[in-house]
């Protein structure tokens, strides 16, 4: 939970994560399209949040994929720890989150 918790601290990469639980299998095109990032910069935050095992990446014809490695574990950090990381984002989430479960 805490190197995920560091993760979700991080506003660019709880958005990022966000994000990929609500539009799991997203390519990199599809990412950077919702967000006002270089490539370069996203590029960044998706290797270090590949690198924490919070994500995974496929190939998908010539695109990359991307999908968050455990779903529970991220949503049950997100709703745990929200009154220490609340912003309109992680409200939202847990909003839709809470209506599929």
């Amino acid at each position: 939970d805490r190197e995920i918790l560091s993760f979700v601290k991080i506003r660019t990469s709880r958005n990022i994560i966000i994000f990929l639980l609500l539009h799991p299998d997203s390519s990199f095109k599809e990412i950077l399209g919702q967000f006002h990032f270089t490539k370069g910069a996203l590029s960044f935050h998706l290797k270090k949040l590949l690198h924490a095992n919070i994500i995974t990446k496929m190939k998908r014809e010539k695109e990359t994929i991307y999908r968050i490695k455990d779903e529970n574990a991220i949503s049950q950090v997100l709703i745990t720890y929200q009154s220490g990381i609340i912003d309109e984002t992680v409200s939202g989430f847990i909003d839709v989150w809470t209506k599929i479960l």
